[in-house]
């Protein structure tokens, strides 16, 4: 409801006042899952902002390498199993999406004539870097994600 009324406007005020604590957190928050992650990296895409940039990360995104021991899927799994929230990645390949059917059937095989894009929808999620995330949570999210790799190196 985007409706501009006061309510919300008074609850937007307020939330601005947040910002730069939210902010720092998250950039805190995707800088220690870059560290958690990174011991990974020779399975693992792991995000960089680009020349010129300065994001706020709402998430930490991960795209599992071609030829890896295992699938994204399986990674979700254990990460989700162990309580660790993931979130698909919105997109990737729109023409996988029933609203453009018309538009794919233009192509004979979407996977070839769109690596990056396949890429993206089969293997790439996100963890996020929600501000409520203490040292104690990131320490177990660290633990989680080296027993998963225990054995694939």
């Amino acid at each position: 409801n985007l409706k501009p009324i006061e309510l919300q406007s008074a609850m937007g005020i307020e939330q601005i006042k947040k910002l730069p604590m939210l902010e720092q957190a998250r950039r805190r928050n995707f800088q220690s899952l870059y560290n958690i992650f990174e011991k990974h990296s020779e399975y693992l895409h792991l995000p960089k902002a680009t020349e010129g940039s300065d994001p706020c990360w709402f998430g930490f995104m991960l795209t599992v390498k071609e030829n890896s021991q295992f699938t994204k899927q399986d990674l979700v799994d254990h990460l989700e199993k162990g309580k660790i929230q993931t979130r698909s990645y919105f997109t990737g390949n729109c023409l996988y999406h029933p609203a453009y059917k018309e538009y794919a059937n233009k192509y004979d095989n979407l996977k070839e004539r769109f690596p990056n894009a396949h890429t993206a929808t089969v293997d790439t999620f996100f963890v996020g870097t929600f501000a409520g995330i203490t040292e104690e949570k990131m320490e177990y999210i660290s633990r989680v994600v080296d027993n998963f790799f225990e054995g694939k190196k």
